[in-house]
């Protein structure tokens, strides 16, 4: 894939504006929340992995949700904040990949 292509790509499926929207403010509130950053390799991947494992404990709880947790009244409003939630998650996920990132810069 070229690079045109990868930017036309990324144009179409709206990345940056997800970025925009939803990771850059998780980054500004994690960053407030927490300021400091480890200064060592493995606990800045520990922080990253702690958020993808909240991402997969979502991701189980939406596969063996059905008959498990749900009443039938109100299976299909559980169902949509479980899949919130794995977004959310996913958020949290790229915000401290993003985090990690720029603290390895130049390094």
């Amino acid at each position: 894939m070229t690079e045109a292509e990868f930017s036309a790509r990324i144009r179409e499926r709206s990345y940056l504006k997800l970025v925009a929207t939803l990771v850059i403010p998780e980054l500004m509130r994690a960053e407030e929340k927490f300021p400091g950053w480890p200064t060592d390799l493995l606990h800045q991947v520990m922080i990253v992995s702690e958020e993808m494992g909240e991402a997969q404990q979502a991701a189980l709880h939406i596969i063996e949700a059905p008959g498990v947790i749900f009443n039938d009244t109100d299976r299909d409003e559980q169902m949509t904040d479980l899949h919130k939630k794995l977004d959310a998650e996913m958020v949290q996920v790229a915000a401290m990949a993003l985090r990690f990132l720029a603290n390895r810069e130049g390094k």
